[in-house]
């Protein structure tokens, strides 16, 4: 189970808002509009006035629902009728519809009590508003649309045996839902009135904050998961290569990707295994890199399988685990921080692979946005694994606050539209592959591959000794 408190999510957003007014010394009579990015495949249970069911709640990386998933999978005929209405490619376990199966079954009063489920952005929305509203992002990975036909699904409901009612009402990402209360001004430091744009789900904002807003546009988001995906005028899916399309924030067009759970936190979590001894005034980042940098590619054999949070493209596969081989008596901690990020790395390419099969064509470089953007030597060797050129654009941090703010500008009417906002980005650096490390990297891609195939059945086994570990006293 993965929880959060919805109540703490409040917190953040009043502190910080309340603390950007005193910071910024803004009128908040200036502030325009407000809209909101977050993440996705969690629910929310809340009553007709907009209380909390539940203190914590499962967010998009609780597996708990297998049981239910795999019903309704099975009520439909199996997985694949099950993605042809949903174009949902990831673990079917994850997405909210299942959640909200769960919790009428395991706390069924709770369920009776239940007004409306919420997403994240959806429960802050209220709080600010009063107001109850969805968007079609957040529903298309909830798995309670029919993409083809962008409205629910009558099929999936059925074989839920829930309504659509269960949720708030279907709006654009971009549409008016409501103003700032006259108790929320108050928490927020903010004025009364302020119009209030319905938002996205957090992968389609993160699209839109990296510049990807028309068709053929292409990006990466390296935060603590990561993901690839591509912009496209119709939603099209590819059962095969499980591919997951949403809509886009932009109405009409629609955003396909490909999303593995561990990214940049694998990062995150070497810098603070390896280098905890670092002293504070020393950007300890750019001191592992520098060190890895260095490395001859003699002594570069160390692979990571970069699965700490199972689940995720390519494999989809709950029972993964992060993993290291090839380590030698002569590997030090900067060896094992290089082969974290190209294992990353590696991963990413199946991914860039899936995409340009997917489309049919080469893809001729990638935006990448998110806390991974900001260490170059990754982004070098992403060039260097995939072959394909990498850029960043003077837009690439907070990408995600960003399209919150697209979408609250649309939708009062500051920009005339998703095209003029297109013209704010702007490349700032790219990264070339190095075609002379190509042959070393296509080798150790393939034996990153079959190291994968090789652990599958201590794969199983370790899940199975996790449920034994847990049911001991």
């Amino acid at each position: 189970w993965v929880e959060q408190s919805p109540e703490d999510w409040w917190t953040a957003v009043s502190t910080a808002t309340r603390e950007l007014m005193q910071k910024t010394a803004v009128d908040p009579h200036h502030i325009a509009a407000i809209s909101f990015s977050g993440q996705m495949m969690g629910q929310v249970p809340v009553n007709r006035e907009g209380n909390l069911l539940l203190e914590r709640v499962p967010i998009w990386a609780d597996g708990r629902a297998t049981e239910q998933a795999d019903r309704v999978l099975q009520t439909l005929g199996g997985y694949e009728p099950f993605y042809d209405i949903t174009l949902q490619g990831n673990s079917p376990q994850l997405h909210s519809l299942f959640r909200v199966m769960w919790l009428r079954e395991h706390m069924p009063e709770v369920f009776n009590k239940t007004y409306k489920f919420l997403h994240s952005k959806e429960f802050i929305a209220q709080r600010i508003t009063g107001k109850f509203a969805t968007d079609y992002t957040d529903q298309a990975l909830g798995c309670t649309l029919d993409m083809n036909k962008r409205t629910w699904s009558d099929d999936i409901f059925n074989a839920a045996g829930l309504s659509p009612d269960v949720f708030p009402e279907l709006r654009e990402s971009i549409e008016v839902m409501g103003a700032v209360t006259k108790e929320a001004a108050a928490a927020l430091h903010l004025v009364e009135g302020i119009p209030v744009v319905v938002g996205a789900g957090d992968a389609p904002c993160a699209a839109a904050g990296a510049g990807a807003l028309l068709p053929g546009d292409a990006y990466f988001y390296m935060g603590s998961a990561a993901w690839g995906g591509t912009i496209e005028e119709k939603p099209v899916g590819d059962f095969k290569t499980k591919v997951v399309v949403h809509n886009h924030i932009v109405p009409g067009r629609y955003h396909s990707q490909y999303v593995m759970y561990t990214g940049a936190i694998a990062q995150q979590w070497a810098i603070e295994m390896l280098f905890n001894d670092v002293v504070q005034d020393v950007d300890v980042y750019k001191f592992a890199s520098d060190l890895a940098r260095a490395i001859p590619l003699a002594e570069n054999t160390v692979l990571f399988l970069p699965y700490m949070r199972p689940g995720g493209a390519p494999h989809n596969n709950m029972n993964a685990r992060g993993t290291f081989t090839g380590i030698g008596l002569n590997h030090r901690r900067e060896h094992l921080f290089r082969a974290v990020l190209e294992g990353v790395a590696m991963n990413i390419k199946t991914l860039v692979d899936r995409l340009e099969t997917f489309r049919g064509q080469t893809l001729p470089a990638f935006n990448v946005i998110g806390g991974g953007s900001r260490n170059p030597f990754w982004l070098s060797l992403l060039a260097d694994i995939t072959q394909r050129p990498f850029t960043t654009t003077n837009l690439k941090q907070e990408a995600n606050c960003f399209a919150a703010a697209q979408c609250a500008g649309v939708g009062v009417g500051l920009y005339g539209g998703f095209d003029e906002i297109k013209q704010l980005f702007k490349v700032e650096e790219e990264y070339v592959p190095n075609t002379a490390v190509s042959d070393f990297y296509a080798q150790k891609y393939a034996a990153f591959l079959e190291a994968y195939q090789g652990m599958l059945k201590s794969y199983d086994m370790i899940a199975e000794l996790e449920l034994f570990g847990a049911s001991l006293p």
